[in-house]
């Protein structure tokens, strides 16, 4: 059986790619949502599917989604967060992105590349110190656009079937 050949990036393409990972994840911990969504291509597709647990299989997911966004739905999710009746983060939740593991491929079109990382989330919420984390492996398309780099698609495969969480307020 033949084994799928790699194609990998120069050192400084996936060094840049990794560093502008990082920072996305430091806007999101940072509540920097409209600067978030400015590292987004207009064109994003970015899905959480839901995860199905089967006897003696592992990794099969449901055409159904935790979230199922266009850059559109983003930005409302963000606006509606900002405002007043967004009761389920009073208070705002603390989350810490952990990024690792960042394979980038060359992708189909031109400086467009294949991403993939592992990500774990961190939340805390007020004194309490109950926190929940979440884990997942995502699978980017990322392009690098004449204003800067641009996740053009995301898909977030969690590690769980059932989200831990309150509410799923998050981006991963």
């Amino acid at each position: 059986m033949a084994s799928k050949q790699t194609a990998y990036v120069d050192r400084n393409t996936h060094w840049e790619i990794e560093q502008f990972l990082y920072k996305e994840a430091e806007y999101l911990d940072d509540r920097r949502l409209d600067d978030w969504l400015e590292l987004l291509d207009e064109e994003i597709d970015y899905k959480i599917p839901v995860r199905v647990s089967q006897e003696g299989r592992t990794s099969d997911f449901l055409d159904t989604y935790h979230m199922y966004e266009t850059y559109e739905t983003l930005s409302d999710r963000i606006t509606r967060r900002a405002g007043e009746y967004a009761w389920s983060e009073r208070p705002p939740s603390r989350t810490r992105h952990f990024v690792s593991n960042v394979r980038v491929e060359p992708g189909d079109g031109e400086d467009e590349y294949e991403v993939n990382s592992n990500l774990l989330l961190y939340v805390s919420k007020g004194d309490s110190g109950d926190y929940d984390t979440l884990s997942a492996k995502r699978e980017d398309v990322i392009v690098n656009t004449d204003d800067g780099w641009k996740i053009r698609k995301r898909t977030a495969y969690l590690d769980i079937t059932t989200i831990p969480l309150d509410a799923m307020n998050y981006f991963l």
